[in-house]
């Protein structure tokens, strides 16, 4: 007699495990693909809700969020290597955002970022259409320091007086003595009487001694007298100061400098 072997019941119990092992084999798959899908899900929306949340529709969220980067850089918790990406939109934002106190807020956050993009980006907004977001790109400037030398100096060359007037008054905040020569050159070249007169006084604040010979020039020979009065000031100051005070690069205890007289000379200050 013939036996059909399928309809046998050992190997119709086979037949049936085997194929419920394929089915768990298949279920296991599935579920690690889902899982793997869940888990990239989950990178990318830790890294993206901080882009996300500064081109949020509402200006504060937008304002919020560069805030919270500025204090978490200031902690020191930001993720190990976010500083860059957040320079990055922090920058954007500064750039092209269009409501005034989403920008203020990014540049100051951007001081919590002492890198050269950064000053570039807040260079770049000392030429904002609006004053405090001006302000805030300033004194994040000289928050930078040093680091912001270099940034302030392509200000000097290409900007307005009004921007170059500002990228003076971060100059002179700034202690490191490469800022003189700038403000020398300033002091002799730039065309702005405001300008100059802001160069000559920073250069008073600095007691350095290799300011003297070009304060004591523009004091004779500038146009104007506004700037021939601040300039003899400054070098009266510097001259004045003690000794030990006059070091390049040094960080004494600084007179206090006394405002320039009304000009006695011709012409007014741009």
């Amino acid at each position: 007699m013939l036996i059909n072997y399928r309809w046998h019941p050992i190997f119709f119990a086979r037949a049936r495990y085997s194929g419920f092992r394929g089915a768990i084999r298949r279920s296991i798959f599935a579920a690690g693909f889902f899982g793997a899908l869940c888990w990239a899900g989950a990178a990318v929306a830790q890294a993206e809700p901080k882009r996300a949340r500064l081109r949020d529709a509402d200006p504060q969220t937008r304002l919020n969020e560069a805030g919270v980067l500025g204090q978490q850089a200031r902690e020191g918790i930001l993720p190990a290597g976010a500083g860059d990406e957040a320079v990055g939109d922090l920058s954007e934002v500064l750039s092209k955002d269009a409501d005034k106190p989403v920008r203020r807020a990014a540049a100051h956050a951007l001081a919590r970022f002492p890198t050269s993009q950064a000053s570039n980006a807040l260079a770049a907004a000392l030429e904002d259409p609006d004053p405090q977001v001006r302000l805030a790109a300033l004194t994040s400037l000289i928050a930078h320091g040093s680091r912001a030398i270099v940034a302030l100096q392509t200000v000097l060359s290409t900007a307005s007086w009004q921007t170059r007037l500002l990228a003076v008054d971060a100059l002179g905040e700034i202690d490191d003595p490469a800022v003189v020569p700038l403000l020398t050159a300033i002091l002799e070249r730039d065309g702005a009487g405001r300008v100059r007169v802001s160069a000559a006084q920073a250069l008073g604040k600095r007691l350095d001694t290799r300011a003297v010979e070009a304060l004591s020039r523009a004091a004779q020979s500038d146009p104007l007298g506004i700037v021939r009065q601040s300039a003899a000031s400054a070098a009266e100051i510097i001259q004045s100061a003690p000794p030990q005070a006059n070091v390049p690069g040094g960080t004494p205890n600084k007179p206090k400098e006394k405002p320039p007289a009304p000009s006695q000379g011709p012409g007014k200050a741009k």
